[in-house]
């Protein structure tokens, strides 16, 4: 099973830049999760590009089926934003370097992924990818 930021779950289900390498990544794995906090994300983007002309409602509503579709066929797991874990995020941030740059959602998608037990966390964010090694994570982009 692999660890995917929202990036990489848009380019699942976008054609963009990188679709093609994370689909080929996704496809040779055994599972795919991701923070539940990535669905909120993933709706949040989708209706960004339709607004911003990029998708037209038809098109959003494909990709919504689509994803809708992969749920209900058991290809997310997907991992609960909890106290818990909102305290490590809480935690972390008191503990960082000051160097180290991490946005909200970034640092509960790398706790989550680290308190899941995943050592690799695979997304095309830089600043995410930057910050990985603070949360003893390996972040990996396939996208050239």
């Amino acid at each position: 099973m692999i660890y995917l930021d929202t990036c990489y779950i848009l380019k699942c289900y976008l054609t963009e830049h990188g679709s093609e390498e994370v689909r080929q990544l996704t496809q040779s794995a055994e599972g795919l999760a991701s923070s539940i906090l990535a669905r909120v994300e993933f709706s949040a983007a989708v209706h960004r590009h339709q607004r911003e002309g990029k998708l037209s409602e038809q098109d959003a509503r494909k990709v919504f089926d689509c994803f809708k579709a992969d749920e209900k066929a058991g290809l997310w797991q997907w991992y609960a934003v909890t106290r818990t874990l909102l305290d490590d995020v809480f935690n972390r941030y008191q503990s960082l370097d000051s160097s180290v740059f991490v946005r909200t959602n970034d640092a509960i998608h790398l706790a989550c992924a680290r308190q899941q037990g995943f050592r690799d966390i695979h997304s095309n964010d830089r600043h995410l990818l930057r910050a990985a090694p603070a949360f003893a994570l390996q972040g990996t982009d396939v996208v050239p």
